[in-house]
């Protein structure tokens, strides 16, 4: 099973942080990422259950359900990631409705996805919340060795574009969104 390693941080500085970025990294793509959330039905075992939200996700007219198992240590997320493509996101949502689901969040993300250092980075204007960087690697296994590794060059890219220990954010996007009170029918 693929396991995500991630970390995120605020973007308080654009010009200087985004100058850095595109100094450092090599660019990919842009992106709209338009994603609805789902809830367990309150009587399923997962109802509560930190980090076991669905994900419906349409990027460039593909969709993609993804369910991780979240674990956050020293703001870095390392998920189990369970994805798989969809052929009808709508129809496959309108079932989780009926299943009990719930669509409890909508998040909006567009951006510029580079590579660098062995890590995927995106910079993105998260609708609601404001800028943010991402850098992650996925790995098909993770030994505890090769996360400290990955957590190493990620926090040394950061420092590199300018991110500071304050910038970085442990809560995930889903969580903020709630707080704020965003929630949202779409995509």
């Amino acid at each position: 099973m693929p396991v995500e390693i991630e970390m995120k941080a605020w973007v308080h500085r654009p010009e200087e942080t985004l100058g850095r970025v595109q100094r450092l990294c090599v660019f990919q793509k842009d992106y709209v990422k338009n994603d609805a959330y789902f809830s367990a039905p309150k009587a399923s075992p997962l109802a509560g259950d930190a980090g076991s939200d669905l994900r419906v996700r349409s990027e460039n007219g593909q969709w993609v359900c993804t369910y991780k198992k979240k674990s956050v240590k020293n703001a870095l997320e390392v998920n189990e990631e369970n994805e798989f493509t969809l052929s009808d996101g709508p129809l496959f949502m309108d079932l989780l409705e009926k299943l009990g689901c719930e669509r409890s969040i909508r998040k909006v993300k567009r951006g510029k996805q580079y590579a660098c250092r062995g890590l995927t980075v995106e910079v993105s204007d998260v609708q609601g919340l404001g800028l943010f960087v991402e850098a992650e690697k996925v790995l098909e296994a993770a030994r505890p060795e090769e996360i400290a590794a990955w957590e190493k060059t990620i926090r040394r890219f950061f420092a590199d574009i300018g991110i500071r220990d304050e910038d970085i954010e442990a809560r995930p996007y889903s969580a903020m969104l709630r707080e704020k009170g965003q929630t949202g029918k779409a995509p």
